[in-house]
């Protein structure tokens, strides 16, 4: 999460800041949720938005907020790693089903490759930007990522009005 006003370590700290979020109900109930107020916009709106001051801070990955030089406008980055944001490989059933099983075999050991390569590259690429915005004069906060976690834990009471499934949310967080 950046921002331009100060330093946030904790979610009181966020008390009061307007942030932007994607226009997405599960994010804007977080931030309610950790004390922000959460201002949902469309990407293409947020760096006027981050220097006009229409918001106080956004959240984004790393490799986001480097690429798109939010660092320019905003000097605090807290590394609250509130969100995942995956990136997602799918197939459609029909066409996995016809292959043949050494396609199938190749496509999987493919996939769990490109999974490896990915992560390794973007743990890497992570830390090129962060030290990189550093040398910029940002100042990077790691933060207690459990005093988030639990702060943002009421979010779970709020499934239904969200229309999330349950189950699948449970299943997920079973799986870690």
């Amino acid at each position: 999460m950046t921002n331009d006003k100060k330093e946030i370590k904790t979610p009181e700290d966020l008390k009061g800041m307007k942030i932007r979020t994607m226009e997405n109900s599960v994010h804007m109930a977080t931030y309610q949720t950790l004390g922000a107020t959460a201002t949902p916009m469309a990407w293409s709106e947020i760096f006027t938005a981050l220097q006009q001051g229409t918001v106080d801070g956004q959240e984004n990955p790393i490799a986001i907020i480097e690429s798109a030089k939010v660092y320019e406008v905003q000097k605090y980055v807290s590394m609250i790693d509130i969100f995942y944001s995956p990136c997602v490989l799918m197939i459609a059933q029909s066409t996995y089903d016809g292959f043949t099983d050494a396609q199938k075999e190749a496509f999987d050991k493919a996939a769990e490759e490109a999974k490896d390569y990915q992560r390794e590259y973007s743990s890497s690429y992570n830390k090129e930007a962060i030290e990189n915005m550093k040398e910029a004069g940002v100042t990077v906060t790691e933060v207690d990522k459990e005093v988030w976690k639990s702060a943002a834990d009421a979010v779970y009471d709020q499934l239904d009005s969200l229309k999330l499934n349950k189950e699948l949310v449970e299943k997920i967080q079973s799986s870690n």
